[in-house]
């Protein structure tokens, strides 16, 4: 099995993989990708995906500094 991923979030985020630090950003107009492999790969069976979003303090009003995460992940299987 291969994994790959593509993540970007205004304004920053860490990944991680079964508790395994994959990367991190912090600039939400670069969409980067991760290879997930090694000690962050996936494994037959449940897998954990987290994602920690920052967003960075703006205007008072909670309505007027809005956030976003996007991610992308493709699992590729092989027989």
């Amino acid at each position: 099995m291969e994994a790959r991923i593509k993540i970007t979030a205004d304004n920053g985020y860490d990944l991680f993989v079964n508790g395994t630090p994959v990367g991190s950003g912090a600039d939400w107009h670069v969409i980067t990708p991760f290879p997930l492999t090694g000690m962050a790969a996936f494994h037959p069976g449940a897998n954990w995906l987290v994602i920690k979003v920052t967003n960075f303090a703006g205007p008072a009003l909670p309505f007027e500094n809005p956030a976003a995460l996007i991610y992308k992940v493709r699992v590729h299987y092989t027989t």
